[in-house]
């Protein structure tokens, strides 16, 4: 699918940003530049529902301003004598040479977050011994790098502010596992981001990868300053919504086929390689173990409908439009049922939402936020029907959802990832349209009719299972990063004998 051809309009939010950065570039600030870059990408992405960025222009027009603000930089490295990273031609064979190395670089690990366990259950993966008899001939050597750039640094920056989230507390049962797995460096949130990127790119030329995985949008700066200095070969990076497509990255691997197709023969046009799995994976078969938790526990009760929400930032996505209001809307038509919202958030904003709204008083007290929880599954089993937000929504809660047989109400609210990932994992049974009734009168029967949901529950379940749990899902991202060293090594192997 083509891109819009109307010119590329910079809101306000983010162009105030970026003159920032220009001015920073001028100044001959390269640090001050970046920080500028990811503070606009960040704003856009985390405050604004990616009103910029979700369009992949303006993904590649922010990657130009990086390319050329860190231009200096990576003379600069070069200049210091660094070795440039070279393709092992046998890295990648299926008998003989050394394993492949794959160096994954994220942001962050934090216990809740997708992507921190979807890196773990892909590093699980490479090393699973039965990988072989599952036809995974290439052995694999993994490698992580947390460049930690999304918490407080000190000194704090000029210009971006973050909160004190450093991966060592907020993910530390995860890094434990990591660290029993592979080698793991985390770089210390000090100093700019250029900083950080200097001490990223020598520990990632230390490993000498052949494949370098970036887990990365343009809001991330560390990372977009260490794949600009070409830390491996093949360098792709793992689409987590919004595209990093700057310097350095050959590849992009999207986990949303819409928004694959949307960005395709632009990104293509780009000089960068696209390719796709659906979703990054989630925990489907857990939910089939879990027994339901008792629904007097969590301050709900017996017998009545209970619908639920599950995010990280359920707040934020239950009041960036109408969701709160609709929610409320449905509550009042069926006075016998329940709201539970599961996931770390501060309840009072949407609480005093529901609260200013007709019938406000009853419909809270029929509210229950439950907090955030890692292991939600007996959780959802205990409630009729699963709402992934709108405009909004996630991606690992629905599958979460669908692997527990509950049903899952989504619908394609737009053409950005987020609007869309859940009903492009719900699959048949998603509303295909921005039909906000359509989406509620589902939710409505399904709790109106037991059977039909149960029926729906276990499409959906099955679904889940053999489509989108981690056992299908990382046995598809290992084959794709073979097949991208493949490419580097015949390439090295092409140079040689044209040599």
């Amino acid at each position: 699918m083509n891109q819009p051809s109307a010119p590329l309009a910079i809101p306000q939010h983010v162009g105030s940003v970026l003159k920032r950065g220009f001015r920073c570039a001028a100044e001959g600030d390269a640090a001050g530049a970046l920080e500028a870059l990811a503070a606009a990408a960040i704003c856009d992405i985390q405050q604004h529902q990616q009103q910029f960025l979700g369009d992949v222009r303006a993904c590649a027009a922010l990657a130009q301003c990086a390319d050329s603000w860190l231009a200096p930089w990576r003379a600069s490295l070069a200049a210091g004598g660094a070795a440039s990273p070279r393709a092992h031609a046998n890295g990648a064979e299926e008998s003989g040479g050394r394993p492949l190395r794959v160096l994954y670089v994220v942001p962050s690990i934090a216990q809740g977050h997708a992507g921190s366990s979807n890196i773990v259950r892909l590093i699980k993966h490479h090393l699973d011994p039965a990988r072989g008899s599952k036809g995974m001939r290439v052995a694999i050597e993994p490698a992580l790098l947390v460049c930690d750039e999304m918490t407080a640094r000190s000194p704090e920056l000029p210009f971006l502010k973050l909160q004190p989230t450093p991966s060592e507390a907020a993910g530390a049962e995860h890094l434990a596992a990591l660290r029993s797995l592979c080698p793991v460096t985390v770089l210390a949130a000090t100093g700019s981001f250029l900083d950080a990127a200097k001490r990223g790119v020598e520990a990632a030329r230390a490993f000498d990868a052949d494949v370098a995985l970036f887990m990365a949008s343009p809001a991330c700066a560390v990372q977009t300053a260490i794949a600009a200095a070409r830390v491996a070969p093949i360098q792709a990076c793992l689409n987590i919504g919004v595209p990093l497509l700057s310097h350095g990255i050959d590849a992009v691997i999207y986990n949303n086929p819409l928004k694959e197709a949307r960005d395709a023969e632009f990104v293509r046009a780009l000089g960068i390689e696209v390719t796709g799995v659906l979703t990054s994976g989630g925990d489907a078969q857990v939910g089939a173990r879990t027994p339901p938790f008792p629904r007097k526990e969590m301050g709900l009760p017996d017998g009545v409908p209970v619908v639920a929400c599950m995010s990280n930032v359920l707040g934020r996505r239950m009041l960036a439009g109408t969701f709160a209001a609709d929610l409320a809307a449905f509550l009042r038509r069926n006075p016998d049922a329940w709201w539970l919202g599961i996931g770390y958030c501060d309840p009072a904003p949407v609480r005093a939402r529901l609260r200013g709204l007709e019938g406000g008083a009853d419909i809270e007290r029929r509210c229950v936020f439950a907090g955030g929880w890692s292991k939600p599954w007996g959780m959802i089993k205990s409630c009729d029907v699963v709402l992934n937000e709108y405009p909004e929504g996630g991606g690992n809660a629905v599958i979460e959802a669908m692997g527990c047989g509950v049903p899952v109400v989504a619908m394609r609210a737009g053409e950005r990832h987020a609007e869309n990932i859940g009903a492009v994992l719900v699959g048949p049974d998603a509303v295909p349209t921005a039909d906000t009734a359509a989406y509620w009168a589902l939710a409505e029967r399904w709790i109106r009719n037991p059977a039909e949901a149960r029926a729906a529950g276990e499409r959906q379940r099955a679904r889940a299972e053999s489509q989108l749990d981690y056992t299908a899902i990382c046995p598809r991202y290992e084959q794709i990063v073979v097949a991208l060293a493949h490419r580097a090594a015949r390439a090295t192997n092409a140079a040689v004998a044209t040599a």
